[in-house]
Parts: C-alpha cells; sequence; structure tokens
C-alpha cells in the first residue's frame, strides 16, 4: 500500500505532493529513493527518468540519490540525463562515483555499458556514446578498491 501511495506522490506534479515527498525525505531519505527506484522498474519505467530527476532537483537531493546504492542502473540513467540538462558535469561525477562506490559500482556500471552501448537494454535504453567514453575513463583511472 505505502508503495503505490509513494508512487502517487512521486509521478504527481502537484505541489502539495512535492512538500509531503520533502517532509517525508527529511523522515526517512531511503523511502524515497526506493520509491524512485520502484517508478523506475515498472513496465516502461525508463521513461520515468525526467520526472525522477524534476523530483531530486526539486527537493535539492539529486547528489544524494545519485550517491544510492539501491539501483546503479537507475543512479547512471539519471547522471546520465542530468548530464544531457547541463545540471551535472557528468565525468567528474563518474570519476567520484568510481571513487566512492570501488569494485562493487565498477562491476555495475561495467555490466549496465556492456549491455547498453551497443544496442540498449531490454526496455530500449541506451547510453549515449560520450558518456560511456567518460565512465570508461574513469573507470580506467579509478584507483579501485573493495567497497566498504
Amino acid at each position: 500500500v505505502l508503495g503505490s501511495l509513494l508512487a502517487r506522490f512521486i509521478s504527481s506534479r502537484n505541489p502539495q505532493d512535492t512538500a509531503l515527498l520533502e517532509r517525508l525525505w527529511g523522515v526517512n531519505s531511503s523511502l524515497v529513493v526506493q520509491g524512485m527506484v520502484d517508478m523506475y522498474r515498472a513496465p516502461g519505467g525508463g521513461g520515468a527518468i525526467p520526472r525522477l530527476f524534476d523530483i531530486a532537483l526539486e527537493l535539492g537531493v539529486l547528489l544524494q540519490v545519485l550517491g544510492s546504492k539501491q539501483d546503479r542502473a537507475l543512479v547512471l540513467d539519471l547522471a546520465v540525463y542530468a548530464g544531457q540538462k547541463k545540471a551535472l558535469p557528468f565525468a567528474n561525477w563518474a570519476s567520484k562515483a568510481v571513487a566512492d562506490g570501488g569494485e562493487s559500482f565498477a562491476a555495475a556500471a561495467v555490466a549496465i555499458l556492456q549491455e547498453r552501448l551497443a544496442e540498449g537494454d531490454a526496455a530500449g535504453n541506451t547510453i549515449p556514446v560520450e558518456y560511456g567514453k567518460a565512465l570508461l575513463q574513469s573507470l580506467e583511472g579509478g584507483n579501485l578498491q573493495p567497497a566498504t
């Protein structure tokens, strides 16, 4: 029940719903991120990225969401979208994500790149070549340590 209510608030453009999400973020940010993950993973959820980006900006939590480990594909898609919207220097973010996430992030990033650079995933999500290249350069230059 809570998941369906949260999805309603996240997908809504009503300012009152955004205010509720802001209060909920202050109490339990991981619940809001999980709601974003659920919306993203739902059938056709790849199209949710613009709305999830808007929510993260409205709440002022884009970097916190991008630091989440709950769903690396969501994080990478959101970072690419933020880079395309010039809201995030993607190459800098990728370098920091590699440094902070260690081998765990690197393994997830490589798997996502393998799936998406050539033909896209089952939902048709792709990663633009310039973003894939920036991520690969960050992975190559990273001093990877096991994630803690």
